[in-house]
């Protein structure tokens, strides 16, 4: 028999400021991802996550001073965001397609669509 232990931690830091630095530093990197992402056009596809760290894990070492480990978690966070939106478009889209042919169904047969949509 196994069992589990769950413990929370705090951190006490004099300085916070290394903290900060690092924290401004990986949302600086990931906002300058997801607009680089965002100025190609409309993003339908994306390429696996390898390839897309492979795109921008050198300038984000060089230009945002990010450790290895940090710079591959941003890509692996930006490309998550916008495969999570790709998903949700693409439900969004058949949802409506779905309530736009049982809407005509039911125009067909003279009866009148409930308004609201699901």
């Amino acid at each position: 028999m196994t069992q589990t232990i769950t413990a929370k931690y705090r951190l006490y830091v004099d300085d916070p400021t290394p903290l900060v630095e690092v924290s401004e530093a990986y949302r600086n990197a990931c906002n300058f991802v997801s607009e680089r992402v965002a100025s190609e056009g409309p993003v339908t596809e994306l390429p696996d996550r390898k390839r897309f760290q492979k795109r921008f894990y050198a300038t984000l070492r060089a230009k945002f001073g990010l450790k290895s480990q940090m710079a591959i978690s941003v890509t692996w966070t930006v490309h998550a965001r916008y495969s999570t939106l790709i998903t949700q478009i693409r439900d969004s889209e058949k949802a409506a397609e779905a309530w736009d042919k049982r809407k005509a169904e039911l125009e067909a047969k003279g009866r009148k669509p409930n308004t609201k949509r699901p």
